[in-house]
């Protein structure tokens, strides 16, 4: 079991920082061509796009991943098709209508257009599949290709501000084009994926099973990604920029740990085994409060590495902002880990769904409540909204422990 999950974890980690690592990799060459205001512009726009993605995803990277894992599914060609159909419908039904909104509204139609084509590649990649085979090598080096190319694009081709449209244009044309690559060699691969017309019932049946962990994910970006829209909105681009930028880090670093409770859920749903849970818990609890006590190091000393790397691109008002934010969001590592850790391993495992489903709509719901709450009283900056930020999800891991004593599995964590 352990050689799996580490293959997983590796394979897993490995698409987290291309994913994640690579915006954060090329930052400084963006901003250095763009500046930080049309760079933030684009991440403002970029945000959209996220709640496309998590709809169309819509949970199916671990339930579907559960059944392909457990062999539970005897056509895997019809689960497989099931879900495209239902991605490609969400996806065009959603960015048709955003577009329609944009229009009405006169946005930058162009960065619009682009953008809007960034969640098509999640229409494209079963990551879910990969995974359930544990076969993630394949994409994984498909997306390696992948930035590469992106990187040579931007290097050469974007070179002022009035690029940003043909960089726009370089992140979400080059990773479909290699997404469709992926999807062309899995259907005609080993697997014989042919194809199944769509049916109702079953797409309604797969949509009912994965809702939790739909609304899992669409809790996650409505309090990581609606703060950059209130930024954008009431503050300014730049500020934008530089509170993606911390959050991408912080990203970054969590993946590495959802990544391993990922790799670890479908051993952990099939075998139940709940000292080798507590143990996993109990060392990734450790290593998270390390990282986090680290970071702390690193941004207390941030002015003087960004001297030592000579990051001139970033200005000293930039790098304060990054400061400030990074001091009260860091926390996240540690809270973000175990929380999901619980959520995924404990509650999930032990079909406590419902639980699970009420514990992020009562967090969607205090952060809701305490963003509006800024808004109404005209304190609207990036320093409130980090910290409703951290207090929201520290309500949702306390929620989880509630949960956990409540059904009596406390005896799963301690």
């Amino acid at each position: 079991m352990k050689n799996v999950v580490l293959k997983n974890f590796t394979y897993l980690s490995l698409f987290n920082i291309m994913m994640v690592g690579f915006p954060i990799f090329i930052y400084p060459l963006v901003v250095s061509r763009l500046g930080s205001e049309l760079l933030g512009k684009v991440v403002f726009y970029q945000t959209i796009a996220f709640y496309i993605t998590v709809i169309v995803n819509f949970g199916f990277n671990i339930t579907s991943t559960k059944k392909i894992a457990n062999n539970e599914v005897k056509e895997v060609n019809v689960l497989f098709w099931d879900i495209f159909h239902f991605k490609i419908v969400a996806y065009l039904v959603c960015s048709i209508s955003l577009y329609l909104i944009f229009s009405y509204f006169q946005y930058d139609l162009k960065l619009v257009f682009f953008i809007l084509l960034i969640p098509l590649y999640d229409v494209f990649v079963p990551q879910w599949f990969y995974h359930g085979r544990q076969t993630m090598g394949v994409i994984t080096a498909l997306t390696a290709v992948n930035r590469v190319v992106m990187l040579f694009l931007i290097y050469f081709l974007v070179q002022k501000e009035q690029d940003y449209i043909l960089y726009a244009a370089i992140i979400s044309v080059i990773p479909l084009f290699f997404s469709i690559i992926s999807f062309v060699i899995l259907i005609n691969g080993k697997e014989m994926l042919t194809y199944v017309k769509p049916s109702f019932r079953r797409i309604r049946a797969e949509v009912a099973e994965s809702q939790v962990i739909f609304y899992a994910s669409l809790s996650s970006v409505i309090k990581d990604r609606s703060n950059v829209i209130l930024i954008g909105t009431y503050i300014g681009y730049t500020e934008v920029a530089a509170y993606d930028l911390v959050l991408k880090l912080i990203n970054i670093i969590t993946g590495f740990f959802s990544n391993y409770t990922q790799a670890f859920f479908p051993h952990m749903a099939n075998k139940m085994n709940i000292t080798e849970f507590k143990s996993s818990l109990f060392k990734l609890s450790i290593i998270s409060l390390a990282v986090t006590a680290l970071g702390y190091v690193v941004v207390f000393y941030s002015t003087e590495i960004f001297r030592f790397l000579r990051l001139s691109q970033f200005d000293i008002a930039f790098v304060s902002s990054m400061k400030n934010i990074a001091f009260i969001v860091l926390p996240i590592i540690l809270i973000r880990s175990i929380c999901y850790m619980i959520g995924l391993g404990v509650l999930i495992t032990s079909g406590l769904t419902k639980e699970y489903s009420k514990n992020l709509w009562y967090s969607n719901l205090v952060y809701v409540l305490s963003a509006t709450s800024l808004v109404f009283l005209g304190v609207v900056n990036v320093t409130t909204l980090s910290t409703i930020l951290v207090s929201t999800l520290m309500f949702e891991l306390l929620y989880r422990l509630y949960s956990c004593k409540k059904h009596d599995k406390l005896h799963w964590l301690f």
